[in-house]
């Protein structure tokens, strides 16, 4: 893939190479936003629309981003989840530019906010979603997630970037590491998950429409890994959890929970690591990287220094 043009040049190069659209018009979608909000950063994202034709997104890689994801096995997640109702559906991947169509989301849909996860209705639902993804049977070219990989992997990147690291990084990282073990022995099969469900990834539509997107990292793994990202994204206290995983869990829900909560911390630190990344590549300096790092990693610094973490080590 070429980092010389433009993403709007890359994109219109794309377009030519799928046959569509010689006189298509491009318009930006959504603006590059992480601040604590992570929204639009990996990609450069449009709207293409040509005249009675259906609008495409397409996602248009951004060049500080090609090593910190796998494009071709997020196409092959995001195609499965189109398939099974849980995402739009994927118009076209082009393996050349790694870019990404799928269809435009028509009328009145918008990024899910925290207070919308914590809404019952709206949970339930996403709930739903993810279960449908889960039980989805894996195709060629989806990966398995692999935590310890992607926290050294980013380590070294990290370490080799002139960025401060938090005071505490190190022993956060010695954290995670034994969150890491403690997981691999009570994980079961692997199934198909989002590992994205922060609330920018949900969109909500008319009439209780929901939809999840962007599946950048989305790989298989265990459905407690997706219910932790989400329940970090929109809870803070225990009971909240609780009452979130209980239908699905029942008796062993103290042992989803504590599952989940290290899921959890797992994903705010690896993804504070590649806030730091991209703030120490000083390619976009406009996007709060820094400050999204920080927030990941004051958000992990709960959760590994709660008195109640070496309990969840020992019980999941």
């Amino acid at each position: 893939m070429t980092t010389k043009s433009a993403p709007s040049e890359i994109l219109t190069q794309a377009l030519s190479r799928q046959g569509l659209w010689p006189d298509a018009e491009i318009a930006l979608a959504v603006p590059a936003v992480a601040s604590p909000v992570h929204r639009g950063v990996a990609h450069h994202c449009y709207r293409v629309t040509e005249a009675g034709k259906a609008s495409l997104f397409c996602k248009v890689p951004a060049d500080d981003q090609e090593d910190l994801m796998t494009a071709s096995a997020a196409a092959a997640m995001a195609t499965l989840a189109g398939e099974n109702n849980v995402a739009p559906l994927v118009a076209w991947f082009d393996p050349e530019s790694a870019i990404l169509a799928t269809d435009w989301l028509e009328g009145a849909w918008r990024y899910a906010r925290v207070e919308d996860l914590r809404q019952p209705a709206c949970l339930q639902t996403i709930i739903a979603r993810l279960q449908a993804l889960h039980e989805a049977t894996p195709t060629d070219g989806i990966v398995r997630h692999d935590p310890a990989a992607r926290l050294k992997r980013q380590d070294g990147m990290l370490r080799a970037l002139p960025v401060d690291r938090p005071p505490n990084y190190d022993w956060l990282a010695d954290q995670v590491v034994r969150a890491i073990e403690a997981l691999a022995p009570g994980q079961g099969a692997a199934v198909p998950c989002h590992l994205g469900s922060i609330a920018s990834n949900i969109m909500l539509g008319p009439n209780g429409a929901l939809l999840l997107v962007d599946f950048d990292q989305a790989a298989l793994s265990e459905p407690l890994h997706d219910f932790g990202i989400l329940l970090t994204e929109a809870f803070d206290f225990e009971d909240e959890w609780t009452d979130a995983l209980s239908p699905l869990f029942g008796a062993k829900t103290a042992e989803a929970v504590h599952r989940a909560r290290l899921w959890g911390l797992i994903d705010d630190f690896t993804w504070g690591q590649w806030g730091l990344i991209c703030h120490g590549r000083a390619q976009r300096t406009e996007i709060e990287y820094f400050k999204y790092a920080s927030w990941r990693f004051m958000r992990a610094t709960l959760t590994a220094g709660d008195w109640s973490f070496e309990r969840r080590l020992r019980q999941v």
